[in-house]
């Protein structure tokens, strides 16, 4: 199991487009080796926001 981390420092702070396939390639690279990811995190000033919750 695995979290995916990213900090994000300037505007816009919601996902992009590239974050939302970074994801999905890292959720395929981790079936490849049998692991499970459990989220991939954006951290900004206000807080966070969780791709797999969203």
């Amino acid at each position: 199991m695995f979290f995916s981390l990213l900090k994000q420092l300037k505007p816009p702070q919601s996902p992009s487009f590239a974050d939302y396939q970074t994801t999905e390639r890292l959720k395929k690279a981790a079936e490849l080796l049998d692991i499970r990811l459990l989220d991939h995190l954006i951290i900004k000033k206000t807080g966070y926001y969780s791709l797999m919750d969203n």
